[in-house]
């Protein structure tokens, strides 16, 4: 899997999940998948069961420590929320 494909299915997640979640004190929920667009709009975080994954200025990705299994969960939940969403 590339950066790029990753940085696609984060903004296309993080929108769906905008457009079609229910608001949170913190953001956007959809799916058990929360969205924090953060205050500078410089970056978005979706967080899902303990996996946080930012999408920060310049497109760079970090996914705080999470291990492999825990990230393959996170992103079949991405792909999911696009799926029904899309």
């Amino acid at each position: 899997m590339t950066q790029t494909a990753d940085r696609r299915r984060l903004l296309l997640a993080a929108g769906l999940i905008e457009t079609h979640g229910r608001v949170t004190d913190n953001g956007y929920s959809l799916d058990q998948v929360e969205l924090d667009k953060g205050s500078d709009g410089y970056q978005v975080t979706l967080s899902f069961f303990g996996v946080n994954v930012t999408l920060g200025f310049h497109n760079t990705i970090n996914s705080g420590g999470a291990g492999r299994k825990e990230l393959e969960k996170f992103y079949q939940r991405l792909d999911r929320i696009i799926k029904n969403y899309s």
